[in-house]
């Protein structure tokens, strides 16, 4: 139990991704926006102070030595990474640190992980055992479900967008795309990981008959450098596509977020049409930067205008000439507004939770 009015310290802990993009990765920016939100927050209930850290380990040992170090009353795991039988011993040796594992997808993504629903049973026996131990999600939806069907103790703990300030792109800075002044090129960003649940083929083709329409050769941005989940041959079927169009697929290193921000900030238009994304810091960083972007219909901050039905390239289609006729209109400013009210949203759950007696 926390004592009243005292320092709560939270540790984020992350999976090292040994790789070319290990740099910047969504999980490693997520558990930092929510540190941010959580340090610069004013209204602590009570008067309780929050701190935190990020880190980065190679394996579930090294859980062990960073939690030695930090000593935090919380600890955040993100993803499904850290066996069932390495976390009941972390239970067993901290049984004052509350332990969440924090899940970023929804029933959808999580089918992809072949071990994913016998970890999550494995962590429900866990929670018969010890009061130390939580399941927490993003998405209220996935929330409810695995609440309800598998009895599972968890937590809603939703993302939070908040960025260093370091991280504001700048127009000086700004990275320029080819022929960007050209007006008969339209820039489409669609970026993220390669999976086949981003849908980047649907979104391609609606963006091809999209440029087609408004008759403006397009220019359609991805990640090349980011597979995962058999995204291969998503990426395969994406230059074949493009092969013999008077179109162009533009593919483009990972990127650092700061200078992803830029990169962004030079597109026309952005594509998050996925599969099942509840939250998409991509599509929060197109928002923040003043870039219109089209988005699934399950993120759940976006604006009904900008939402697309990821099965359907005519919906898509017609979503994207909104949102070019949007930026004419400042109607981009809704889903900051709805963005602004998420955030503020999802930083009270945080803190009920950090905060609880």
């Amino acid at each position: 139990m926390i004592a009243k009015d005292q320092v709560i310290k939270v540790q984020f802990i992350c999976k090292n991704r040994i790789d070319s993009y290990g740099i910047s990765y969504g999980l490693l920016n997520s558990a930092k926006f929510v540190l941010n939100a959580l340090q610069n927050q004013k209204c602590y209930c009570s008067n309780d102070k929050i701190e935190g850290e990020v880190v980065s380990v190679l394996d579930g040992n090294g859980i062990d030595r960073e939690v030695q170090r930090y000593k935090p009353n919380f600890v955040s795991i993100q993803a499904l990474w850290v066996t069932p039988d390495k976390m009941g011993v972390l239970l067993e040796k901290y049984p004052k640190i509350k332990f969440v594992v924090r899940i970023h997808s929804k029933i959808p993504f999580l089918a992809n992980e072949g071990m994913a629903f016998d970890w999550i049973n494995g962590y429900k026996l866990l929670t018969k055992k010890y009061n130390n131990l939580y399941l927490s999600g993003n998405s209220r939806t996935f929330h409810d479900d695995i609440n309800e069907t598998i009895g599972i103790r968890s937590v809603y703990l939703p993302n939070i967008y908040a960025p260093e300030e370091s991280d504001e792109s700048d127009e000086s800075d700004k990275i320029t795309c080819n022929n960007e002044k050209d007006k008969n090129i339209i820039n489409i960003g669609c970026f993220g990981a390669l999976r086949p649940m981003k849908n980047h083929m649907n979104q391609a083709v609606a963006a091809v008959r999209f440029a087609d329409k408004i008759n403006k050769k397009l220019r359609f941005h991805i990640n090349g450098t980011r597979i995962e989940q058999r995204g291969d041959s998503v990426l395969k079927n994406l230059r074949a596509y493009f092969k013999e169009s008077q179109h162009e697929l533009v593919e483009h290193e990972w990127l650092a977020h700061n200078d992803f921000l830029k990169l962004v900030k030079s597109m026309d238009l952005g594509m998050q049409v996925s599969y099942s994304e509840t939250f998409n810091i991509v599509a929060a960083d197109f928002v923040t930067q003043n870039i219109p972007i089209v988005m699934g219909e399950d993120i759940d901050w976006a604006h009904w205008l900008y939402k697309a039905d990821p099965n359907n390239t005519n919906d898509i289609v017609a979503k994207l000439q909104i949102a070019r006729m949007g930026k004419l209109l400042n109607l981009q400013k809704l889903n900051k507004i709805r963005l602004k009210k998420y955030n503020k949203n999802s930083l009270q759950e945080w803190i009920n939770f950090l905060c609880k007696r």
